[in-house]
């Protein structure tokens, strides 16, 4: 019932990956961690937040700065959520919102300088929403 993941690599030795539920959506987000390059994985452990039967994209915008696109309320919701330890997150900014719209399967890359994504909007349209560092650093404190 674990599908869709999601691979956030925290440096060449540590990385998690987030999964989305599509059984039980009262569950927080399901991860696994490696401390070894994927040799071996921890076994399941939950976040401290909820992603509803839907999936999700993570990515590391410094060493200790990483950043999810999420679904916390069905399909109507997209939001931006930010960690500092890749395990408890924090909503940061709501990029859509609309009840019995979809905005989903979101898709996230950052470089030095911008931060792009890209998710289907109400299964009619792809939405590319791009933003820059200073953005990214004015609502979330992260650098």
């Amino acid at each position: 019932h674990l599908i869709q993941p999601s691979f956030l690599q925290l440096s060449q030795r540590r990385a998690f990956v987030y999964f989305r539920n599509h059984i039980n959506v009262t569950l927080p987000i399901h991860y696994v961690e490696t401390t070894n390059a994927g040799v071996s994985w921890s076994e399941l452990k939950l976040t401290n937040i909820f992603n509803h039967d839907s999936s999700l994209a993570t990515v590391a915008i410094s060493n200790s700065c990483y950043i999810m696109l999420r679904n916390p309320i069905e399909r109507g919701q997209l939001v931006i959520a930010k960690s500092t330890d890749g395990i408890n997150w924090h909503d940061v900014y709501t990029l859509e919102s609309a009840v019995g719209n979809e905005f989903s399967y979101p898709a996230l890359i950052a470089d030095d300088k911008m931060i792009d994504i890209v998710y289907t909007w109400q299964r009619k349209n792809i939405k590319h929403v791009q933003f820059n560092r200073a953005w990214l650093k004015r609502i979330s404190n992260c650098e």
